[in-house]
This record gives C-alpha cells, sequence and structure tokens, in this order.
C-alpha cells in the first residue's frame, strides 16, 4: 500500500511498506531492489519512478518516491502517443537489463499494473521495482533505436558508477550486479 505525504520541504511524496513475496522476495530485498532499480533507470534516464529509503531510517520495511498521481494501464487502454511508445521501449529493456520479470517478460507486457499514465504530464512511468535482479533477459538494444558504441559505452559507465550504490545494499558482489553488467 502507497501513503501520499507532505514533505517537510512542501512537496508530495508517497511512502510504500513492501510486504514480501516468500523466501525470494523478503521485505528488505525488495527495498533493495525497488531503491537500486530507481538508481538504475536515473543513470540511464529511463522512466522509472524513484525510490530511496525514507531518510533517517535503516532498510526496512518502506520506501519514499515522488507521488504520481495517474492511472495503471490495466485501467486503459495502451498510450498510442510516441513518446510514451518510445518510453515503454525504454522500460522493456531496463526491464531486461535489471531482470525485472514484473512488468515485462520475453519483451510482452505482462503485469499492466506496473505501468502508470502520469495524468500531470501525459507520459507513462515504470512503477513497483521490487522484483528486479531475478530474470535476467539479453537486453535488446534495438528497443533504443539501435544506439551507437559511444553511446553503450556511456550507459556502461554510467552503470559502473552505481557500484558502490549496490555494495552498500549488499548487492554488489553478486547476481544482482554482476549480471546486470
Amino acid at each position: 500500500g502507497w501513503q501520499k505525504v507532505e514533505m517537510k520541504d512542501g512537496s508530495v511524496a508517497g511512502v510504500k511498506t513492501e510486504k514480501g513475496a516468500g523466501a525470494l522476495y523478503t521485505v528488505d530485498k525488495q527495498v533493495r531492489n525497488e531503491v537500486l532499480g530507481a538508481h538504475v533507470a536515473r543513470a540511464l534516464d529511463f522512466p522509472v519512478r524513484g525510490a530511496e529509503v525514507p531518510a533517517g531510517d535503516k532498510i526496512g520495511d518502506k520506501i519514499v518516491s515522488p507521488w504520481l498521481d495517474g492511472t495503471n494501464l490495466s485501467k486503459m487502454h495502451d498510450p498510442s502517443d510516441p513518446e510514451n511508445v518510445a518510453r515503454m521501449n525504454q522500460l522493456r529493456f531496463f526491464d531486461q537489463l535489471t531482470g525485472n520479470p514484473d512488468r515485462f517478460m520475453y519483451g510482452h507486457l505482462v503485469n499492466r499494473g506496473n505501468v502508470m499514465l502520469n495524468n500531470q504530464d501525459g507520459k507513462i512511468y515504470g512503477i513497483d521495482q521490487a522484483m528486479c535482479f531475478r530474470m535476467f533477459e539479453t537486453p535488446d538494444f534495438s528497443l533504443l533505436g539501435n544506439p551507437s558504441r559511444s553511446d553503450i559505452e556511456g550507459m556502461y559507465k554510467s552503470l559502473t558508477s552505481l557500484q558502490p550504490d549496490f555494495n552498500s545494499f549488499g548487492r554488489g558482489g553478486g547476481v544482482a550486479y554482476n549480471r546486470m553488467m
């Protein structure tokens, strides 16, 4: 569940309490995945809602994210706006890269509830990265318009800069970081 909260600076955010989904997706692992997935998306400038551990908290059962006032795709038709089509392709690539089986799997949208259309800007955003770093696929660079070698090297450099984040969340030396890279 999400709770809408007003931050000290007057901005609006959402606090999500993770519930866990068995031994593979414990609450603390879901929190780590949400935050690290958001860091990957930010490094690549992909349309994924941010997530952080609440200020002053240790990794527990909560994340804080920017508030999105919108509708998830389970309640509407697919957006056909060309910019949103490109954003959807970025989300597909992101899920392949981060091993997230909870939105797209093998190129098909399997969970429409994890894509939201923001009512304020009309753009789609990926939400809920709690299952990241589980089922990796080879990323399909054609989803990004076949970027140049230089573009891919820039992406790689941006991702390598995240290794300290993965290390601090206890996910740097194992499958999560290494398989993504």
